[in-house]
């Protein structure tokens, strides 16, 4: 091999070393821009919270938790921002404190973009299909970042140690606050059209009737890591969150949630 030869190899690996040391630090820099932008909005919610939460018994009688449009005064201005907000999904001591956005003209809307509609690899968690504030049903999409961003905290109810450290999960419409509770955790994956075994969960846009809400709560709890012993019944609002999952391909993690409050 050449002079030549070898300074041209050489300068081609030092291209390529560039060019993936920069593209390593540009997503570095984006995914943190992402995180700050998350953490301001949470920051905008929690702060209209704290504000009520400090006003005496008295105060509060006279000031109404809700904003003159009728939505909860920490979603009003968001809202105003943004009408593509459906609620707010939040859970102690974990990452998860992000808005939660439902475009049913356009579903995956936010697959890519964040809550400003700027282009963000993260998105925001987003409503599937059929999602109805007063209807008893509705899946949650969120990414799992590979840098444990986003909805990654999601995967951590695989342990049942962290379902009994994290029991709650609080999800806001804009007029109501809600608690909910773990039914079913577990891993399952998007399956080839001639997969007959694999429960499609998200095929799901509604559970009208008892019949569809109780086989669908029983095929979640049939494939679930382990038993909390939560028996929805037909009548009880569940919610799921879904995201992805490395254990196979295409392969996702999904937790079964009920209203408790």
């Amino acid at each position: 091999m050449n002079k030549t030869v070898r300074r041209i190899l050489l300068v081609i690996l030092i291209g390529i070393f560039c060019f993936s040391t920069g593209k390593v630090v540009f997503n570095k820099l984006q995914d943190a821009r992402e995180q700050k932008a998350s953490q301001e909005l949470a920051a905008q919610v929690h702060a209209i919270e704290e504000e009520m939460e400090d006003k005496t018994d008295e105060e509060k009688g006279e000031h109404s938790i809700y904003a003159p449009s009728g939505r909860l005064k920490q979603y009003d201005a968001l809202y105003e921002e943004n009408n593509d907000l459906a609620g707010w999904i939040y859970i102690p001591d974990s990452a998860i404190d992000y808005p939660v956005m439902y475009t049913p003209y356009s579903i995956e809307k936010y697959l890519r973009k964040n809550f400003k509609q700027d282009y963000a690899l993260s998105g925001e968690p987003f409503f599937g299909e059929g999602w109805d504030p007063e209807g008893n049903f509705g899946i949650i999409y969120g990414h799992h970042m590979e840098d444990g961003t986003k909805c990654a905290d999601w995967m951590f109810y695989a342990k049942e140690e962290y379902k009994d450290s994290h029991p709650i999960v609080y999800f806001d419409t804009l007029t109501e606050r809600r608690q909910y509770e773990v039914v079913a955790a577990f891993y399952t994956k998007i399956p080839y059209v001639s997969d007959t075994t694999t429960f499609r969960y998200f095929e799901y846009t509604g559970l009208p009737d008892e019949e569809t809400f109780n086989y669908f709560v029983a095929q979640c709890k049939k494939a679930a890591e382990y038993d909390t012993g939560v028996e929805p019944v037909w009548g009880d609002r569940l919610l799921v969150l879904s995201t992805c999952s490395f254990h196979v391909k295409n392969g996702r993690f999904v937790i079964l949630l009920r209203q408790i409050k």
